[in-house]
């Protein structure tokens, strides 16, 4: 009789639970994710059937600039100048559409503001903002930076100006923020309803 030959290195060779388990926690991150932007959306104060955060991701982002003032800047990436020029009609439409829901909403929009200014950008958060650009429900949903967040949140905020008075304390609690981009964010903010500081300038400049 013969006998099998013994398996080489203790038996056949399985499947990793690594190799399963990571791509299943993942999906089901992914997934809470989703879940938790439609979840947020729906408690959301709308405009013509469309949710707060998707008429603010319409909007133009405030952008600091060194002198003290802010410029304005799309958030979309061109090829060429040209491109962005021939853009430029469908963008602004699309901004003063915003502007629109914005001002009417009013104030019952200020806690999605106060959350965006808070938005800080996790390892969870930076690698949404990559896979968005591939994943067509992702970027429906608009995964996007802290930074080009808070500066939707911040042109939002000049929009409605006094109207926006409900959420200055939570500007001084924000401008102590250890996170420099939120701590700018909301000094500006608070500068801007407050009028505290005259030398703030607002500043335009090319979107692309």
């Amino acid at each position: 009789m013969e006998l099998a030959p013994a398996p080489v290195n203790g038996g056949p060779q399985r499947l990793g639970w690594g190799k399963v388990l990571l791509p299943a926690v993942f999906v089901a991150i992914l997934g809470l994710a989703v879940m938790i932007v439609l979840r947020s959306a729906q408690l959301q104060p709308r405009y013509k059937n469309r949710s707060y955060t998707q008429w603010l991701a319409q909007l133009p982002e405030g952008i600091l600039t060194p002198g003290g003032g802010m410029g304005m800047i799309y958030p979309v990436a061109y090829r060429s100048r040209a491109e962005a020029i021939a853009d430029e009609e469908r963008l602004s439409r699309s901004s003063g559409e915003a502007l629109s829901a914005i001002d009417d909403i009013g104030d019952k929009g200020l806690p999605v503001l106060v959350r965006w200014l808070q938005s800080k950008d996790s390892k969870l958060r930076l690698a949404l903002v990559r896979w968005a650009v591939w994943i067509p429900i992702l970027k429906q949903h608009h995964f996007r930076s802290a930074a080009e967040k808070r500066g939707q949140a911040l042109t939002a905020i000049i929009k409605l100006g006094r109207r926006a008075d409900a959420i200055i304390p939570d500007l001084r609690l924000l401008a102590c923020d250890k996170d420099p981009g939120v701590s700018a964010t909301a000094l500006f903010a608070l500068h801007q309803l407050t009028n505290s500081s005259p030398s703030i300038s607002f500043e335009s400049s090319p979107f692309w």
